[in-house]
């Protein structure tokens, strides 16, 4: 038996990086079709937030992903998803910071539960994990899935602070550990997520420090991931690990007065977009990991 899972922080600020990056309009459809033509089991999204400020993420992209049919949409605006926390968002504005959804294959997959928590650090932060438990049809096996963004390096008052960053992460390490071990178990266990720490930094290595460990630490090869902040957490007491690799997560969107190339493409009534020519989809790479239930 096989599973794959993804992690992927979308870039959800409105076109963030103009020289580099597509409007947020044009990477929600690419991003939506991408994910449905994929066809990953599970897949763990960040910043799809609904700030006012900022393009829709959350329910434009969810949207998108509804229409194809391929997965189930598990997210965290709106009051069911917080009756693990009593915490709600006013006007159901979700922060980019929490801006997460969790997507699983409607085919492969039913729904038991699902939930968000939220940390015990500063409110400026306002950090989060989601997850869901499903199970598997055609096994019956029941799968954990955990979806974060942990803090960056910001003090109380929004300024730049590796001392808070790290006392946060820690806080964040040891809650989401022991959500898995209470909740988890030795069942299955996909925990996406952008981390904001590396590999092998303290706060990464602190979540491990129970039965669950990064994927990327599982067995003997070395998967040549160089410095990354993405990570996804396994249980390999119960999965090893077949492939691990970041995805290219360029785009064609080269168009011509109506006419448009390449696999992925926007047409607007209003706009022509003609000098769009291998944008990135984000300013991170998709990880992609496939595993062998033991």
């Amino acid at each position: 038996m096989k599973y794959t899972c993804m992690s992927f922080n979308i870039l959800g600020v409105d076109e963030a990086g103009k020289d580099l990056y597509a409007p947020s309009e044009i990477r929600c459809e690419c991003i939506a079709r991408y994910l449905s033509e994929m066809k990953t089991d599970i897949v763990g999204i960040q910043e799809a937030g609904s700030h006012h400020r900022l393009y829709n993420w959350m329910e434009n992209l969810s949207r998108r992903i509804d229409e194809n049919g391929v997965y189930g949409v598990a997210k965290i605006d709106d009051d069911e998803e917080f009756t693990a926390t009593t915490q709600t968002f006013e006007d159901k504005k979700v922060p980019l910071s929490v801006g997460l959804i969790i997507l699983y294959k409607n085919d492969k997959f039913d729904l038991i539960e699902r939930g968000a928590h939220r940390y015990s650090t500063d409110e400026l932060q306002e950090r989060y994990f989601q997850w869901v438990h499903l199970r598997d049809k055609e096994n019956d096996r029941d799968i954990f899935v955990t979806n974060t963004h942990w803090s960056i390096n910001w003090d109380k008052n929004g300024k730049v602070s590796p001392e808070w960053g790290a006392i946060y992460r820690t806080k964040q390490a040891n809650e989401l550990r022991s959500f898995w071990e209470e909740k988890v178990g030795n069942n299955i266990l996909f925990a996406t997520g952008d981390y904001n720490c590396r590999q092998n930094s303290e706060w990464a290595l602190l979540a491990e420090s129970g039965i669950y460990k990064q994927a990327v630490n599982v067995g003997d090869k070395d998967w040549n991931l160089g410095d990354h902040i993405d990570h996804i957490y396994i249980n390999p007491n119960v999965t090893s690990v077949e492939d691990l690799r970041f995805l290219d997560c360029t785009l064609d969107t080269t168009s011509v007065q109506g006419r448009h190339t390449g696999l992925y493409f926007w047409y607007s009534k209003d706009k022509v977009y003609d000098n769009l020519r291998f944008d990135r989809m984000s300013d991170h790479n998709p990880l992609l990991l496939t595993v062998n239930v033991k």
